[in-house]
């Protein structure tokens, strides 16, 4: 369901902040946790010199800002370089990624770097709530899988057309109500699917009944699970 834009209007305050990058890139800032100063909203780029707050900018909306949020505990350049990589897997509209700590440059990550295939399979994420994503998405990095994620139907559609995944999960309400647009392409390229949502299933059209139903609020890894269900159905479920 949806999520506010508190994110945006943050972004407004540290976007004359940011390294020099390339307009359609991403950039990570990051910090060792034991040195970060905090998941505070007023968190800003420390411009006197020292080690600064962990932040992803998007420059992708229409008015030229930035979407910014903290990201996961990046342990060292090793992990903050393979935590580029995914963004770039997961965030179609980045061409690359600046990994910076302070002003110090740790690497650019570009799409033709090479990268380690799934272990397990590839998801599409269906979800409007940018961090809503991201947890279910972190959860699922961390079970194996890749992860595609879409905020709503044009950019599902578009996903869809780039990659059939092994399994979707749909939000009912991408924030102007319930649709089942999703739905109906989904079933009709059969691929798999799960409503991720808080709306109860007696919303749900007769002809998706049977379609798993998870209801919000949900641990990442409760999710993994039950896509995994639907992937690998245990013989006593059939």
């Amino acid at each position: 369901m949806g999520c506010n834009n508190s994110c945006l209007q943050r972004s407004s305050h540290t976007r004359h902040m940011q390294p020099r990058v390339a307009a359609s890139s991403a950039t990570i800032l990051w910090a060792p946790a034991a040195e970060r100063p905090g998941l505070a909203p007023r968190s800003r780029l420390n411009v006197a010199g020292g080690l600064m707050p962990v932040f992803l900018f998007y420059p992708q909306t229409p008015d030229g800002a930035c979407l910014t949020f903290v990201s996961a505990s990046l342990a060292d350049d090793a992990e903050a370089v393979r935590h580029a990589a995914q963004v770039l897997a997961d965030h179609a509209s980045a061409d690359e990624v600046a990994v910076w700590q302070g002003e110090r440059l740790i690497a650019v990550h570009g799409r033709d770097s090479s990268a380690t295939p799934p272990a397990i399979g590839h998801v599409l994420l269906v979800e409007d709530c940018f961090f809503q994503a991201e947890t279910f998405k972190l959860a699922f990095r961390e079970a194996g899988f890749a992860v595609a994620c879409a905020s709503g139907e044009a950019d599902a559609a578009a996903q869809l057309q780039a990659r059939t995944p092994d399994i979707a999960l749909v939000d009912i309400d991408l924030g102007d109500g319930p649709s089942f647009a999703v739905a109906e392409t989904l079933e009709a390229q059969k691929v798999p699917f799960l409503f991720v949502t808080g709306y109860d299933r007696a919303i749900l059209p007769a002809r998706w009944r049977h379609i798993g139903h998870v209801c919000k609020p949900v641990m990442g890894s409760q999710v993994v699970e039950a896509a995994k269900a639907v992937i690998n159905p245990s013989p006593l479920a059939a």
